[in-house]
């Protein structure tokens, strides 16, 4: 069983997943795609939702910056999608 957090799901049709491969997360198709994937829209909102409630919290002095780093095999789908869906 994947982690909860684990959104692979490399499409079963060949020509969706050469159409996949030869693009990025910015393409409509993709973030479709992606979006699709059982989980993808609670990961997002629970980061989301933990980014802001450490924005929310107070420092002194300090600059507020929260950076969520994504990741993906080939950089280029999943984590391009979740930043851009954030």
């Amino acid at each position: 069983m994947p982690a909860p957090n684990d959104l692979r799901n490399p499409p079963d049709d060949p020509k969706v997943r050469d159409r996949m491969l030869h693009s990025n997360g910015l393409n409509p198709e993709v973030r479709r795609y992606v979006m699709a994937t059982p989980g993808a829209k609670r990961l997002v909102k629970e980061n989301a939702e933990k980014a802001i409630a450490l924005l929310r919290r107070p420092r002194r002095g300090q600059l507020k910056r929260i950076d969520i780093h994504v990741a993906c095999v080939g950089g280029r789908h999943r984590a391009v999608d979740r930043i851009k869906e954030s």
